[in-house]
């Protein structure tokens, strides 16, 4: 197994003990546990702490992604590549304990992106997190503006994950109008079809199920029963 050294990055004691693996209480305490581990290369610890966590590896690998992209953007500087490289590892890893891969395509799909399309990725990523806020406040209007510049730019990245978050988001901004129209029933779905569909074509599994759990919402919403619990199944 090829391991990605991160050099001289500091990382935090934890007292992991890799012969008595225990639960780690938080994302940011198993990050912290396995970069410490991948700078020791103790592929025995890493292997035992993503097999113990896995429901915090797909967290703990967006934000080393996050942090690449930031730090490229700002500089291209060489640290950027060592979050890359811890990324991959941990990819990796989770793609042999869990049979699962998405996590892998993920990282290889921002392993190829040049510095203006990381810029851009930088770019849809604000505008997703501007209309996230927006839609939080209320104003519907600003989070469908903000996201469909986001959709635009991660199509134009074929950033799956970025594209499935912004197809949910227009359908949640249409969700939370006072009044909703037939039409506007019908746009609400087709968005939420089409996260289901862009995350059933790469594989992310996770988001394909929260996709179809708002279609099933939506659905029941209009007292479609038949069809929500189809969609809820």
């Amino acid at each position: 197994m090829i391991l990605f050294v991160i050099v001289g990055m500091v990382c935090a004691e934890t007292g992991w003990s890799q012969d008595t693996p225990r639960r780690l209480p938080s994302s940011e305490a198993f990050r912290t546990a396995f970069l410490h581990a991948l700078r020791r290369q103790d592929g025995a610890t890493m292997t035992a702490l993503v097999a113990q966590h896995r429901d915090m590896v797909r967290e703990t690998v967006d934000t080393l992604l996050k942090s690449y992209i930031e730090l490229s953007v700002e500089s291209d500087a060489p640290e950027s590549q060592h979050h890359l490289s811890a990324a991959q590892t941990l990819a990796d890893l989770y793609s042999r304990v869990s049979q699962d891969s998405f996590l892998l395509k993920k990282v290889h799909t921002y392993s190829g992106w040049s510095r203006p399309d990381k810029a851009l990725k930088y770019d849809a990523d604000t505008l997703s997190h501007e209309a996230d806020m927006a839609l939080a406040r209320g104003d519907s209007a600003v989070t469908t503006a903000k996201a469909q510049e986001a959709a635009t730019h991660y199509a134009q990245l074929r950033d799956c994950h970025g594209q499935i978050n912004a197809l949910r988001m227009l359908g949640h901004a249409l969700r939370a109008a006072p009044v909703i129209s037939s039409e506007d029933h019908k746009s609400i779905r087709s968005y939420y079809e089409k996260a289901a569909s862009s995350a059933q074509w790469c594989e992310d599994r996770l988001s394909e199920g929260r996709a179809l759990i708002d279609l099933g919402d939506a659905y029941e919403r209009q007292k479609n029963w038949e069809k929500a619990i189809e969609h809820y199944d």
